[in-house]
């Protein structure tokens, strides 16, 4: 699901997650929902070629404990995207904390 903000501050909210999972060992199969995540995205048009952007968010558990990372991830990433021609080329760095 995405909210987008008015067109001039560029803003997007990403809500989602795994719907439905499954882990398989020799002695039992589990399922159910998975984790959901949350992310904020900003991006900001330099020139009519090259943009920058930012994204920020976390990945909460919300599946049950056989079936999750059981802790909350927080992750932001630093994009950077430049048209050459018909080719779009994005360079992302990116940092993730448990």
């Amino acid at each position: 699901m995405y909210i987008n903000s008015s067109s001039r501050l560029n803003f997007r909210v990403c809500l989602g997650g795994e719907a439905r999972i499954k882990s398989r060992n020799p002695n039992e199969t589990i399922s159910g929902f998975g984790n959901t995540s949350f992310l904020l995205k900003h991006y900001y048009p330099i020139s009519p070629i090259l943009a920058v952007g930012f994204e920020a968010g976390a990945v909460l558990p919300s599946a049950r404990q056989s079936l999750g990372q059981g802790c909350t991830d927080y992750l932001g990433n630093l994009i950077v995207s430049q048209d050459i021609s018909d080719l779009r080329i994005d360079v992302i760095a990116g940092v993730t904390r448990r």
